[in-house]
């Protein structure tokens, strides 16, 4: 990133994304003709529980839905007097996750539960829990042949094992979660439209807002137009509600990780979290997708954001992980280490290395260091000098510095320790590349008000923004009455498996980030000055490490974490937390919180990708290798190999018809469909 080292932006008013945020809870009425959406307004009560505000429908933004034709639109006033008077049925969502076309018409998916994972600087964070599958055309589904309508169950079995099986998607109603925190910060301060300002922003192919063109109205200011696209896993679901500009209705989804937990270090909370994003543009599962296509696009291409928050300031440390971007493939053949086998074009490889290349440059910035821990023998050495000698001789924009570390070779012999080498050597660029830090609401001890005033430029005070307020809502059942509700939940026996190999720390989070109370009523008194925030960026973020091996699971998880601790300790170092010479090891029920948070990071991101737990999490998990991890690691070898070789294929298809690559009436997938009728006991 290119910002001066220390900045201080004065807050405006109204953060421009602020405007419309998603709807938290919605009624959803229905006959065989319509669908109605209404939003709804929760009763608000005062500190002293009085009734300030009761509930209501939002009526201007009461959306009609024709079974018939699809067609979508929001109901004028003057139609409001006879809307609800046809209607059969009525159900809560909690929100609209999108529409997609199947074999016997579209369907409209919608939130049903969701799980509480926590708060960022107030902002709600939720993984998706179940979903609901209605059919526009009810008809259309029970006149489908048996064989299709096998078919189209499967399908939505396909989604449902993506979106709430993997449990690993997550929204925000008040939060962007596909854009990074420094990202998120330009957009609070205006930075985001000012090239000159902001080239991490500038040109992005992949975000909703074009810099260039004069901002948005206030009408257009809503949650989903800043979203990063390459990070919006439901994007392609959304586009008829994009098309038909129900922004109140458009929740991004990231897919990936996310978790946080609040703790005391030294007599001072804290709060801590990961947030992994796994990229849309290739994804797929480990032997399918493999390197870059050619527009630079990479396999495994994942964001992972280590952030601590503590009196008023949040720091925050970006490390990006994805394939080499080479065009290469590595297809399971039934050998344990499938060859690894070369697009032979040379021009295609220069074409998609440079387009990868220039695809970081202009998200992350100039200053970029490659971290390759491939092995220097067989395949990966192959691998690895053919990603040296395009690094040399293509020209790039900016100067790229690479390393290359055996991890497997230095690590022998159970010595992991050594992984102390490479930091060591990327000492220099740890400390240049820094950390982004901001300052979100007052802070009340004299060192964190002295720290602000040593990195802020100016001694202005900005104005002041009204805390942005999440509101919970219970998760009402849907009525029984709605015709033909296909529904989905993730209490599956499977699901209960899985959860067991993903540990709770051993730490206990306050009740804010444990729970959320679920109430009909906004109990939230009016805004005193003492809950306004501010927002001043005092410091950011000013290089990145792109870390990969093969897999960018194993390897590469442990040494993020490496470089996340040496992050976080200089981050509460400089917040006051610890002194000088302090360490996170000298705190044992924190050190083992980050252990495990990494681990869990490790392996959710390798199930995604590999179909289990990432190898070596004994070592992320406890600091040291054991004979219990070293069977995990056989078994987990064992269970790649079987999902790799033998379930892969339909998890890919799947992926592909989240993402809209895939065409359920295109004759290629009927006749894969037709040739396989199994296809749902072999993944499922």
């Amino acid at each position: 990133w290119d910002h001066s080292t220390t900045c201080l932006v004065n807050a405006t008013p109204s953060p421009p994304y602020l405007h419309h945020m998603p709807f938290n809870e919605i009624e959803l009425y229905d006959n065989k003709s319509s669908i109605l959406l209404v939003p709804m307004h929760k009763s608000k009560i005062n500190a002293d529980g009085k009734l300030i505000e009761a509930a209501h429908h939002d009526d201007a933004n009461i959306v009609h839905i024709d079974r018939r034709t699809g067609h979508i639109q929001k109901v004028p006033p003057k139609q409001h007097a006879t809307l609800f008077d046809s209607m059969k049925s009525m159900s809560r969502i909690l929100g609209v996750l999108g529409m997609i076309r199947l074999l016997s018409g579209t369907f409209l998916i919608v939130i049903l539960k969701r799980d509480y994972v926590g708060s960022i600087k107030k902002h709600k964070v939720y993984r998706l829990a179940q979903i609901q599958f209605i059919p526009l055309l009810p008809s259309a589904f029970r006149k489908l042949s048996d064989k299709d309508r096998e078919r189209e169950f499967t399908y939505m079995e396909m989604l449902n094992k993506v979106f709430v099986g993997d449990r690993a998607h997550f929204f925000s109603y008040t939060c962007d979660l596909t854009q990074t925190f420094q990202r998120q910060s330009d957009i609070l301060d205006g930075s985001f439209f000012n090239p000159t300002n902001s080239p991490m922003a500038q040109n992005d192919p992949f975000t909703n807002i074009d810099p260039k063109k004069p901002k948005p109205t206030v009408n257009e200011h809503s949650l989903w137009r800043y979203a990063h696209e390459r990070f919006f896993w439901n994007h392609h679901l959304t586009s008829p509600l994009r098309d038909a500009d129900l922004n109140g209705f458009i929740i991004p989804l990231i897919r990936g990780y996310v978790e946080l937990i609040v703790d005391t270090l030294n007599k001072k909370k804290v709060k801590f979290g990961l947030i992994s994003r796994v990229g849309t543009k290739r994804s797929g599962t480990r032997y399918n997708t493999r390197g870059a296509d050619l527009h630079g696009n990479v396999a495994n291409f994942v964001e992972t954001e280590q952030f601590i928050l503590h009196d008023g300031l949040f720091a925050c440390h970006l490390q990006i992980r994805g394939s080499i971007p080479l065009i290469w493939s590595q297809y399971a053949n039934l050998k344990y280490t499938p060859e690894i086998k070369f697009h032979k074009d040379k021009k295609k490889q220069t074409t998609s290395f440079k387009a990868h290349m220039d695809s970081v440059f202009q998200s992350y910035g100039n200053n970029i260091s490659i971290v390759n821990l491939c092995k220097k023998k067989g395949q990966e050495l192959i691998l690895s000098r053919y990603y040296e000698t395009l690094l040399k001789n293509v020209p790039l924009e900016h100067k790229v510095d690479y390393h290359a570390f055996d991890f497997h070779s230095e690590t022998k012999g159970l010595r992991m320790d050594r992984i102390s080498l490479l930091i060591d050597e990327m000492k220099e660029k740890v400390q240049q590349y820094a950390f982004h830090l901001e300052q979100y609401k007052p802070c009340k001890t004299s060192a964190s008000k002295q720290l602000v005033a040593k990195l802020s430029l100016s001694p202005d005070t900005p104005s002041a923004l009204p805390k942005v307020v999440s509101d919970s809502i219970p998760s009402t059942p849907p009525h029984q009455e709605v015709d033909l509700l296909l529904d989905f939940s993730a209490n599956q026996d499977e699901e209960k498996k899985e959860e067991k190999n993903f540990e709770t720390p051993p730490a206990t989070p306050i009740t804010s980030d444990t729970s959320d109370p679920e109430s009909n009523t906004d109990k939230n008194s009016p805004s005193s000055p003492s809950e306004y925030t501010v927002h001043r960026t005092l410091q950011e973020q000013k290089g990145l490490f792109r870390v990969n091996c093969v897999d960018c699971c194993d390897r590469t998880n442990v040494v993020e974490t490496a470089f996340g601790r040496v992050l976080l300790e200089q981050q509460l170092k400089m917040m006051g937390v610890f002194s000088p010479h302090e360490s996170i090891i000298h705190h044992e029920k924190f050190n083992k919180i980050f252990q495990h948070f990494w681990a869990n990071n490790g392996d959710r991101i390798s199930s995604l990708y590999a179909g289990t737990g990432a190898l070596m999490g004994d070592f992320t998990r406890t600091g040291q290798r054991s004979v219990v991890g070293f069977m995990k690691d056989g078994v987990n070898a064992v269970s790649r190999y079987v999902q790799n070789n033998f379930k892969d294929q339909v998890k890919q298809r799947s992926l592909h018809l989240v993402l809209g690559l895939l065409d359920v009436n295109g004759e290629e997938e009927r006749n894969l469909m037709t040739e396989n009728s199994n296809v749902l006991g072999s993944v499922f």
